[in-house]
């Protein structure tokens, strides 16, 4: 969507298939917390449609943790126990730590200079530099915000971990936001009316299924309302995670490792214990099997977990039903270190990737590569 929106501000026209009922895709089922220095482009294109007003700023007594013991602790509980393991001297290392991991460059488009050799190395490797104490929490920090246990740190590029903590500093400051209806569908909304004032166009519920380049054209194949469809492109950009990529068009030869996992999001309407909580995560080996809970839309509330564990809504609900459940196939890539990924102008003239691939996994890196890929078909 932003790609499109960037390439019909230069007049380039463009179609966008999507294969729900509604634009944006995922991003439905996960939610969107931002914390504003970390998502710089994703904000500028917030503020430049006119929706900041829309944004809810996240206080630290609206941002809830559900440990392994089973407690509820808000933010600055959890931080007050997580102090209380480190000494002052430890506390002030690991605050340099954090330091120093704040002041990186993640852009992807202009990244620091040390992050190419943090792309060949793992997490597990780069934490050595640190005492046990000090590297044992930012392995515990990457893990825990990782969105899911079966995160492993040596097989993640330490930029992908650091980007992981550096998400976690922002969040911990109490300065991040989220959205009115619990995503950001909000934006992609505002997006899909522009890019149709400009004649865009968008074509909801297809499914595309073939991308076949013949000679200077590519012929999309998709399915609309069960009917086969075909239409004629000069370029084409590729949202899709890279092993459906790899499926629908072959001829990219596309080479990558990078491996995904699969969540399950929970629609839940009941009556919550915890009203005051607007976001709360799960820590590792929680009793409740969850690993986030987003609670701003007043119909329901939103729960992340692994397909294969049940979850117990007892902990959250005096009472509950579940409204609907969705198995988010291929939710979020892990980069690992050495990881084959693939260039943004893939090696056939006029195609070009774009997503949450591109050394991490955030909207952020979303909405970058594709401005980056939409400066290069302007060019």
């Amino acid at each position: 969507m932003a790609c499109s929106w960037r390439l019909t501000e230069k007049g380039i026209k463009t179609v966008v298939f999507e294969k729900e009922s509604y634009v944006g895709g995922r991003t439905l089922y996960s939610g969107a917390i931002s914390p504003g220095k970390f998502d710089l482009r994703l904000n500028n294109l917030i503020k430049e449609i006119g929706l900041q007003e829309l944004a809810i700023s996240l206080k630290k007594e609206e941002i809830g943790f559900f440990t392994k013991k089973g407690e509820m602790l808000d933010l600055k509980e959890f931080l007050n126990q997580f102090k209380k393991t480190f000494s002052l001297t430890e506390g002030l290392k690991l605050l340099r730590a954090f330091s120093s991991i704040n002041s990186l460059n993640l852009d992807v488009e202009n990244p620091d200079s040390k992050l190419p050799e943090f792309r060949e190395i793992s997490f597990e490797e780069f934490l050595k530099k640190y005492p046990a104490k000090i590297a044992g929490a930012l392995r515990e920090t990457a893990c825990f915000f990782g969105e899911t246990e079966k995160i492993n740190p040596e097989k993640m590029s330490a930029e992908y971990g650091l980007g992981i903590v550096r998400l976690a500093n922002e969040l911990q400051s109490g300065k991040a936001f989220t959205f009115e209806e619990n995503n950001i569908l909000a934006l992609t909304n505002v997006l899909a009316k522009k890019i149709g004032e400009e004649e865009g166009e968008i074509i909801t519920l297809s499914e595309v299924k073939k991308v076949e380049k013949e000679g200077e054209k590519f012929k999309i194949f998709f399915q609309k309302a069960g009917e086969e469809k075909v239409e004629e492109f000069d370029k084409v950009v590729l949202a899709t995670p890279l092993n459906v990529t790899k499926d629908i068009f072959p001829q990219l030869g596309l080479e990558t490792d990078i491996n995904y996992f699969t969540l399950k999001s929970v629609f839940v309407k009941g009556d919550f214990k915890y009203p005051g909580i607007k976001v709360m995560k799960g820590e590792q080996g929680n009793p409740a099997n969850f690993i986030l809970l987003y609670n701003l839309v007043p119909a329901y509330q939103l729960i992340n977990c692994l397909p294969e564990e049940e979850i117990n809504l007892d902990f959250f609900y005096h009472h509950w039903e579940i409204i609907n459940t969705k198995i988010i196939e291929d939710s979020l890539p892990i980069i690992g270190p050495k990881s084959k990924v693939p260039s943004l102008k893939t090696k056939i003239d006029g195609a070009y990737l774009v997503g949450d691939f591109y050394h991490h996994t955030f909207m952020e890196v979303s909405v970058a590569t594709a401005e980056m890929v939409a400066k290069m078909i302007e060019a």
